[in-house]
């Protein structure tokens, strides 16, 4: 049996004995692993209250046949308590937890992307995000939350529950979860494909959604022109082919004419950054991802540390 050390969010826990847990984790350097916590269900536990769903954690671990085991826990910050106060906010962090275990591929698969935007979703819910602006498969996930029509369109309708409760929850706080009013359709993905502009209920059953429409681009403008801070990660369509990148192009020109301070990170991100041309306009980017989403925890990057050491000159 070999020793292992990692940081982990959990996301899951479940009863094993009469004593023990399973707990899922979503590990930094190892992606998803299940783990066996020994006695952890009893009074005098030394770190079972460190294992809830939430939990930001560095642990030990050693490797097992069927499970692994954990030996050590260190919290590093109880997302679980702070969150579990606001049901609102609890009802989309386990969102957030349920998204991650079920899109992560086979266990022990390492994730880093995944793991730090699960890890700074958390954070960023936890210190409460004003507004959710959603694209690409996850919008016409929230489409059919809204009844409206996507066709053959990639979404993920086993989270249509969550999306309406997401939705529920920002609308209570006066917020909301933009909804696409208009869309660009083809019924193939391909550089020869046409692009038909439809109305977002007007969408046919052997239509593809690759783009949102200039109606919704111009309405998601307006909010990025009044927001402070823009955090960005993911084009809105296929941006790759030129008739399905007008609604990332548009999303694009509105940041960088934005008055917001502007951060960046994730492969297709700076893709459509370098295509749309406007690198010198957008105030973080992040060229490899990891670095962006350690940002969104709030870690120090060196380049901010080695700022912040030359201002005290």
């Amino acid at each position: 049996m070999s020793l292992y050390r990692d940081q982990a969010i959990v996301l899951r826990t479940q009863k094993l004995g009469e004593a023990d847990r399973i707990i899922t984790l979503f590990t930094k350097e190892h992606g998803r692993i299940k783990a066996v916590a020994k006695g952890v269900r009893r009074t005098k536990s030394r770190f079972g209250a460190r294992l809830e769903p939430a939990s930001y954690v560095d642990l030990q671990l050693y490797t097992g046949r069927t499970f692994d085991t954990i030996t050590q826990v260190v919290s590093i910050e109880n997302y679980g308590d702070v969150l579990s106060s606001d049901y609102q906010s609890w009802t989309v962090a386990s969102a957030i937890l349920e998204a991650a275990e079920r899109f992560t591929q086979a266990e022990h698969e390492p994730a880093l992307q995944q793991y730090l935007l699960v890890s700074g979703s958390l954070k960023a819910l936890a210190e409460k995000v004003d507004e959710l602006i959603v694209g690409g498969g996850i919008a016409n996930t929230f489409m059919l939350a809204k009844g409206l029509p996507i066709g053959k369109s990639l979404a993920e309708p086993d989270l249509i529950k969550e999306a309406r409760e997401i939705m529920e929850i920002m609308e209570k706080r006066g917020a909301h979860v933009p909804i696409p009013e208009d869309v660009v359709v083809a019924n193939e993905l391909s550089p020869l494909a046409r692009a038909n502009r439809v109305a977002a209920d007007q969408v046919a059953d052997d239509d593809m959604i690759l783009d949102i429409g200039p109606k919704t681009a111009a309405r998601l403008s307006t909010m990025l022109a009044h927001a402070g801070t823009i955090v960005w990660n993911g084009p809105l369509g296929v941006f790759e082919i030129d008739q399905f990148g007008g609604g990332t192009k548009m999303l694009a020109a509105a940041i960088a004419h934005s008055p917001a301070f502007s951060i960046a990170g994730g492969g297709d991100t700076l893709a459509a950054i370098a295509k749309y041309g406007i690198e010198n306009q957008v105030d973080y980017i992040s060229t490899g991802g990891g670095a962006f989403l350690e940002f969104l925890e709030g870690k120090t990057l060196p380049a901010f540390a080695v700022l912040a050491e030359r201002a005290k000159d």
